[in-house]
């Protein structure tokens, strides 16, 4: 390991081998599902080039459709009329590192902490914190869309109650809400060879899912869309779609994916002194890619 004031190569790092298979492994498990939210809701693309600067692709806004055949008309073949046109999005290296002094990894190993493991999670959630906010909401200062904002995706405003007076979940019943869920639900579906397979709600909106359907019907709304199927990828919650706002999608790869030409991944340590090294991660991350906006719904209105 080089030292940086020196230049000369040292044998007694403060990060030790055990330390790096430790790093790499925990790298590899990953945080918790809450925190990567953006990773189940879109596959990941991992096939452009960790030093691609920019994604590019052919956005779908409008296709054609199939009919059944007729055979006494000669020119009785549908000849679908897809429209696309051009999108790209530039792709981004998120960094993140932390250090490790000498007399901190001792006091560690005085109480059997795991000081290293510790610190490389604290760095992958907060490598993730990012992550996630560039998949929802994008960054306007580098031109990169988020979902939430995404150029030709569906938008819903929930309709009034039934008094026309609040379109807020904490003013209708729960059949209301129900069909609130539905209402985007279908808008997707009504999209010729679309499905709406996932839905994401924030979390503190969740609450009026939650309560049960009626006095007489203990069933929550929640479990009745479980029940009923409707979102076969799931139904998650997070705090990164914001309060009022719900999103409904089919995340499968041909409408709907996360670039990712570099997962999150450990740089060789260096030493910034006679007693400290660092340790830095670096990733290469696009955002949200949507081949198709029509697949997507934002639903606002709620709260």
């Amino acid at each position: 390991m080089r030292n940086l004031n020196t230049g000369v190569s040292r044998n007694d790092s403060l990060i030790l081998p055990e330390d790096l298979i430790a790093i790499d492994r925990t790298l590899r498990e990953g945080v918790d599902l809450e925190a990567m939210i953006a990773r189940q809701v879109a596959p990941p693309r991992t096939s452009d080039h960790r030093g691609v600067q920019r994604i590019e692709w052919r956005k779908v806004t409008r296709e054609g459709a199939a009919r059944l055949f007729n055979a006494h008309l000669s020119d009785d073949i549908p000849l679908i009329d897809l429209h696309t046109e051009p999108a790209d999005q530039k792709v981004f290296s998120i960094v993140v590192g932390f250090h490790v002094s000498t007399p901190e990894r001792d006091a560690a190993d005085l109480t059997g902490a795991d000081i290293v493991g510790q610190k490389t999670l604290t760095a992958q959630r907060q490598a993730t914190i990012l992550e996630n906010d560039l998949f929802w909401n994008g960054s306007t200062p580098h031109n990169m869309q988020g979902l939430l904002n995404y150029t030709g995706i569906q938008t819903l405003t929930v309709p009034l109650n039934a008094g026309g007076t609040s379109r807020k979940w904490e003013d209708k019943t729960a059949a209301e809400r129900l069909n609130d869920v539905m209402l985007a639900w279908s808008m997707i579906q009504l999209r010729d060879a679309y499905h709406a397979t996932i839905a994401i709600f924030n979390t503190t909106d969740t609450k009026w899912l939650h309560m049960p359907y009626s006095d007489t019907v203990p069933t929550t709304i929640w479990e009745l869309l479980q029940n009923r199927g409707w979102f076969l990828a799931g139904m998650l919650t997070t705090e990164k779609v914001p309060s009022g706002t719900f999103v409904v999608a089919q995340n499968t790869k041909d409408v709907l994916e996360y670039a990712m030409p570099m997962d999150l991944t450990r740089q060789e340590p260096f030493r910034i002194g006679s007693m400290k090294e660092e340790i830095a991660f670096h990733e290469r991350y696009g955002g949200a890619i949507c081949y198709r906006p029509l697949g997507v719904l934002v639903v606002s209105g709620i709260a």
